[in-house]
């Protein structure tokens, strides 16, 4: 341990030396100081610029990244630039380990977007989530999805109140997504033509489904 804790601290005092003087060509270079901050404030600043996202989508960013800030300890608070490629490949590593490779890709793919973004606001120079690489599903991972049955769906309609056995008869004979079934009015529906028409959230496709 002894000999761990001095290997890190040996690190972390060349990566913050490096620091030192990346920043001072940077002001040379361009006269201005180098942008700084810590993991968890740029994480707390990044979220902030998703406010225009979809809630699922800004939630899950949230949760993973908070995983991500968990994962890195004290180094959370540290500068942007403490991080290495080597904490990167741990995480998703560590995600692997109670994750299918699907979802823990998802959660490397976040972790690039950040440091993507502080890279290119100048915070950093080099990012160390760049060449970290997604890992390939395995074929037995992926989980085949099938309807519910007749039988299921009159189980469902049973004990569904009014609002829910509309919805649930729209998306049977539409196969449209809950969230765009959930936000349908009458300006959805063409009686004259017998359609129904929308536009889905997800891909922004227009729509024009023949109403049985």
């Amino acid at each position: 341990l002894a000999d761990e804790y001095e290997a890190a601290a040996s690190a972390r005092s060349t990566a913050t030396q490096a620091r030192r003087t990346i920043s001072r060509l940077y002001a040379q270079i361009t006269g201005e100081a180098l942008p700084n901050a810590s993991v968890r404030a740029f994480v707390a600043a990044w979220l902030l610029e998703k406010k225009g996202l979809t809630i699922s989508t800004q939630n899950y960013y949230k949760n993973t990244l908070a995983k991500f800030l968990t994962h890195l300890g004290p180094l959370a608070d540290d500068e942007l630039s403490m991080v290495a490629k080597e904490h990167v490949l741990r995480f998703r590593n560590a995600q692997l380990e109670r994750l299918s490779a699907k979802s823990a890709n998802h959660d490397l793919k976040v972790v690039k977007m950040l440091f993507l973004a502080a890279k290119r606001d100048g915070y950093l120079v080099d990012n160390p989530a760049e060449f970290v690489e997604t890992v390939a599903e395995k074929r037995h991972e992926t989980k085949r999805r099938r309807p519910f049955t007749i039988d299921q769906v009159r189980a469902v309609m049973a004990v569904a109140d009014e609002e829910w056995r509309s919805m649930i008869l729209f998306a049977l004979y539409t196969g449209q997504r809950l969230g765009d079934i959930a936000r349908l009015t009458w300006a959805n529906v063409d009686l004259g033509t017998k359609q129904v028409r929308l536009v889905t959230r997800k891909t922004g496709a227009p729509l024009m489904i023949p109403m049985a």
